[in-house]
């Protein structure tokens, strides 16, 4: 509508969608972080295709529709996917391997430090 209608700039600049697993608790927790350049973009809704930075008020189209939809995903879900330790094995197969193969994925199990995904690495800490 005309009367939601705001300036904006648009950049030729791509965003890079980067997927964190971390644990929270007796859960874990997958969450996206959108980056253009170096900059961390919080996107709290998005127009299709597109994503804006209201802090500096440029827009940016997305890099392909894969990475649109699963931004619209997990920003439906507030940014946040959870599945119980004890579902690790399957939440991996059907979505985390599936991610990583397209996608950087890291895993944290605290939250300063990050490391590759490695699924190995995930279950030995869920073990521990």
């Amino acid at each position: 509508m005309k009367s939601s209608m705001r300036p904006c700039r648009y950049s030729l600049e791509r965003p890079v969608l980067t997927f964190i697993l971390s644990v929270q608790g007796e859960y874990l927790k997958l969450s996206v972080e959108v980056t253009v350049g170096s900059r961390v973009i919080i996107v709290q809704h998005k127009p299709h295709f597109f994503i804006f930075d209201e802090q500096i008020g440029y827009c940016y189209q997305m890099r392909s529709i894969q990475d649109d939809v699963l931004l619209n995903w997990m920003v439906d879900n507030n940014n946040q996917i959870t599945v119980l330790k004890d579902d690790f094995e399957e939440f991996d197969n059907e979505i985390i391997s599936r991610l990583a193969s397209s996608y950087q994925v890291f895993f944290s199990a605290s939250s300063k430090k990050r490391f590759d995904y490695d699924y190995e690495l995930v279950k030995d800490k869920l073990e521990a």
